[in-house]
């Protein structure tokens, strides 16, 4: 099973997308403000801490899923702590099994959920 996901710092929340289901999350008051890398992880955490039967994640990031698949360095020492985590959640909840899939924007139906979500936003200046 596929999950899609996202992050947007601009709303504060994160989008995972499972068999055609959208579910959105806030991003807990605590960690804001949030760059959008660590938006992404964060939606990542989400997907592999509550969808078990998940074997592969799906981003448009190219950062996350080449840092995750362990391709690319990370320099940063907070996105290092989200690889961390969500490779120890992957080892114990998913038997150390997940697929990290790069996916195309248009792709990606977390992204485009909040695309539509940003979209309805109001902003007032």
């Amino acid at each position: 099973m596929i999950a899609y996901v996202d992050g947007s710092p601009v709303l504060n929340k994160v989008a995972v997308c499972v068999n055609g289901a959208h579910a959105t999350y806030d991003i807990d008051a605590l960690l804001l403000p949030v760059t959008n890398n660590e938006a992404e992880y964060i939606a990542v955490y989400k997907a592999v801490l509550w969808y078990p039967d998940v074997t592969e994640i799906a981003s448009d990031s190219q950062l996350i899923i080449n840092q995750l698949r362990g391709d690319w360095r990370i320099h940063k020492e907070n996105l290092r702590t989200f690889v961390n985590i969500i490779r120890y959640l992957v080892d114990y909840l998913h038997d150390g099994k997940m697929l990290w899939t790069w996916v195309s924007r248009f792709n990606n139906p977390a992204g485009l959920h909040l695309d539509k979500l940003l979209k309805h936003r109001k902003v007032w200046l």
